[in-house]
């Protein structure tokens, strides 16, 4: 299964605006899809997707009421492919390291194709070993200098933090004896080659919301911009722009995603163009070199 992390450097920029949005795009491609709510701070995914009052959620696991994600797992709507996991409700307190690694372990565990994680806003460290679990990893900010200044400390922070925890692969419950020497160096070797090709793998990337026509400067330069400002070696991946639609605002208080409220609209299009780059990548993924299509298709 695929995980899709999304982050932001602040609040306010149409994070799980996308979460959701994204959610109903894929389950609409005929993927099982879960929204993990795992904004600890300001938890209100399930209302964008029409759940209004979630018996169970995020926090159920936390206190011990739940033993997995899946536990608390809801079908939202009548499809039988979008589910939400809702989020920790007025909760500000942070996650410790074996926290993380549960629910890292939870999310892959899931029983759908595709888990899309809507995180905390900010760059607190368990956000960020969370955030770099994704693959994507989708940094969303707003078409302002301030925002994808955020945004871009957000790449390099995720990026450094990447290097720092390493692999996101966690260790196996029950040590493992060696009896060979041999078997150690093999497996050492093996470790340090899936770190590296993980280390690399790992490119996170900015959408960019509400993108308007009179956007001083455009899109496009205000990236230039910063990336002429943070230097050559760092650049500012743009995946999507995601334009300033007044139906967005109309979705947003009649509590409905954009998708089932205006399909046709500006910003509904950039969404379900998101949700072809994924889909066209996991494709990519489970296509070998004689162009076979395995099963299933985001196993």
């Amino acid at each position: 299964m695929r995980v899709v992390t999304l982050g932001s450097g602040r609040s306010g920029t149409g994070k799980t605006f996308v979460a959701a949005n994204l959610g109903v795009a894929l389950a609409r491609r005929g993927l099982r899809t879960c929204l993990v709510d795992l904004d600890l701070s300001s938890a209100d995914l399930h209302l964008l997707v029409g759940v209004f009052r979630p018996v169970r959620g995020l926090l159920d696991l936390l206190r011990g009421g739940a033993a997995t994600l899946e536990e608390v797992m809801l079908p939202v709507g009548n499809s039988g492919l979008l589910h939400l996991i809702p989020g920790a409700g007025e909760t500000v307190r942070g996650l410790d390291s074996e926290e993380v690694n549960g629910l890292i372990e939870d999310i892959a565990a899931l029983p759908v194709d595709i888990a899309i994680v809507d995180l905390t806003s900010g760059v607190a460290q368990h956000t960020l070993d969370l955030f770099a679990t994704g693959n994507p990893a989708w940094v969303v900010a707003s078409a302002d200098p301030a925002s994808v200044r955020d945004a871009l400390r957000y790449l390099r922070l995720s990026r450094l933090r990447r290097t720092a925890r390493g692999s996101v692969s966690l260790a196996p419950r029950q040590p493992k004896v060696y009896t060979s020497l041999d078997d150690l160096v093999h497996d050492m070797n093996a470790i340090r080659l899936a770190d590296g090709g993980s280390a690399r793998s790992f490119q996170p990337a900015v959408v960019l919301n509400r993108c308007g026509a009179d956007l001083e400067p455009s899109a496009d330069e205000l990236m230039k911009l910063l990336e002429e400002e943070a230097g050559a070696a760092e650049q500012v991946p743009l995946v999507a722009q995601v334009p300033e639609d007044p139906s967005v605002e109309r979705a947003l208080a009649s509590l409905i995603p954009v998708l089932e409220y205006s399909p046709g609209c500006a910003a509904a299009r950039a969404i379900d163009e998101l949700a072809d780059k994924i889909t066209g990548d996991a494709l990519a993924e489970t296509t070998d070199v004689s162009g076979k299509i395995h099963e299933p298709i985001l196993g």
